[in-house]
């Protein structure tokens, strides 16, 4: 696909094109991955049991990893 120059200069703001500014950018330290700002981001609800749990997952995981450190480092 060939991009026209009188297209590059007269770019429209879509769906899925958007402008994104430099101090956005220098904010999230050149950051790329920019979240298309015309998907609202769905909002995700737990219950108690569940955030328990998915808390219990994730100091299992620290401690696997900790552990994996340690051993890296000789630290047994």
């Amino acid at each position: 696909m060939k991009i026209s120059k009188h297209w590059w200069h007269n770019r429209v703001e879509n769906e899925q094109a958007w402008k994104v500014s430099i101090a956005e950018l220098e904010a999230t330290n050149y950051n790329l991955d920019v979240k298309n700002p015309h998907t609202p981001e769905a909002e995700a609800s737990y219950s108690s049991a569940e955030l328990l749990t998915m808390l219990h997952d994730s100091f299992q995981n620290s401690d696997a990893l900790l552990n994996q450190l340690k051993q890296e480092l000789g630290q047994n």
